[in-house]
């Protein structure tokens, strides 16, 4: 099989250094650059707050001042083929 539908995709970096745009350095080789107006709650944070960034279990990244956690596969346009899913709040 070709292509990158096999490789898991590990964060290796998060790019925070422009106002439109959000990039992501992967372990296999790859850097995304996405529109960060598809990220309301990035948007919304300084460049100076999205430089402090975390990445969780190597796929999940959030930021000091946001209380969203997000997933590499909604920046790759894939959320309904994660491997896991979140529990529904009660």
């Amino acid at each position: 099989m070709n292509g990158f539908s096999h490789i898991r995709p590990v964060i290796t970096n998060i790019i925070t250094d422009d106002h439109e745009t959000l990039g992501f350095t992967l372990a296999d080789g790859r850097t995304i650059r996405v529109p960060v107006r598809y990220f309301p709650s990035i948007a919304a944070l300084t460049l100076e707050e999205r430089s402090h960034w975390t990445v969780m279990d190597d796929e999940l990244f959030t930021f000091a001042a946001c209380d969203d956690i997000f997933h590499i596969e909604q920046v790759l346009g894939k959320e309904a083929h994660y491997s896991y899913h979140f529990a529904e709040p009660a």
